[in-house]
C-alpha cells in the first residue's frame, strides 16, 4: 500500500525506505505496539538475515541454494487455528515481561542463527533439523507471554505433528492466527492435509523480490 500510494505520487522508494514507512504509520499513526520484523520482510522478499541495533536495521540475504528454498516451500503448510485476534494487546503484554524475558529472547537469537548455519550447510537432511528449531522456538515462543497460546492452539499444534509434521510454530504474535507446519517430504504432507479435512489450509511459495509494482496505468 505504502509503495502504491507513493508511485502514484512518482516517488520512487527503496525497500527500506518503504519498510520504515509502513512501521511509522502502524506504531505512530495508528499507535500499534508491532515489531519491526514484517515490514522489513514484507518489503525485501526473500530469505533474509534481519540485524536490529538502536541506530539502524540491516537486511542481508541468505546463501541458501534455490533447490533448497523450493523443497521448503513443497514442505510447509499453513493451517488456520479458527481463531482472530488483536496483536496489540498481546505484543504489549510480552513488551511489559521483556527484562523477565531476557534468557528466553537470548535462546530465540541462537536459535536464528543455528538456523542460519543449517540453511546454509549443505546438509540434505536439514528439514528435520529446521522442524526441530521450530518446535523449540515455539517452546520459548509460549514463555514470552501467557497470552500466546491456548488449548485450541496446543490441540492444532499436536495434531499437526502427530500427523506427519516434523515441527511447527504458530506465527504472529500468537493467541490466534495460522500454525505454520513442516513436513519432512511431500508424502508426509500428503498425509498431514488428509488428516485435516475441513480445517482451512494453505500451501504457500516464495517470493524473491517483496513490495514491487506490478502493473502502471498512468
Amino acid at each position: 500500500l505504502i509503495n502504491s500510494i507513493n508511485e502514484l505520487n512518482n516517488i520512487h522508494l527503496s525497500k527500506k525506505k518503504i519498510s520504515e514507512k509502513a512501521i511509522y504509520v502502524e506504531r505512530n499513526l495508528l499507535k500499534e505496539s508491532v515489531g519491526y520484523q514484517d515490514q522489513y520482510a514484507s518489503a525485501f522478499g526473500g530469505f533474509n538475515v534481519i540485524k536490529y541495533s538502536r541506530k539502524n536495521i540491516g537486511v542481508k540475504p541468505l546463501k541458501i541454494l534455490a533447490s533448497k528454498k523450493k523443497k521448503i516451500f513443497k514442505n510447509s503448510l499453513i493451517v488456520f487455528s479458527g481463531i482472530q485476534r488483536k496483536a496489540d494487546p498481546i505484543e504489549k503484554d510480552k513488551q511489559k515481561n521483556i527484562i523477565k524475558n531476557y534468557e528466553n529472547l537470548s535462546e530465540l537469537n541462537k536459535i536464528t542463527h543455528e538456523a542460519k548455519r543449517i540453511l546454509e550447510s549443505n546438509n540434505k537432511d536439514f528439514l528435520t533439523e529446521i522442524g526441530e528449531l521450530l518446535n523449540k522456538s515455539w517452546y520459548i515462543k509460549k514463555k514470552l507471554s501467557h497470552m500466546v497460546s491456548n488449548s485450541k492452539i496446543e490441540k492444532l499444534y499436536n495434531f499437526g505433528i502427530n500427523n506427519g509434521a516434523v515441527g511447527g510454530k504458530l506465527l504472529g504474535a500468537g493467541g490466534g492466527g495460522y500454525i505454520l507446519f513442516l513436513t519432512e517430504n511431500e508424502k508426509k504432507q500428503k498425509k498431514l492435509i488428509k488428516s485435516l479435512k475441513n480445517k482451512v489450509h494453505f500451501r504457500i511459495a516464495g517470493n524473491e523480490t517483496g513490495s514491487e509494482i506490478i502493473y502502471k496505468s498512468f
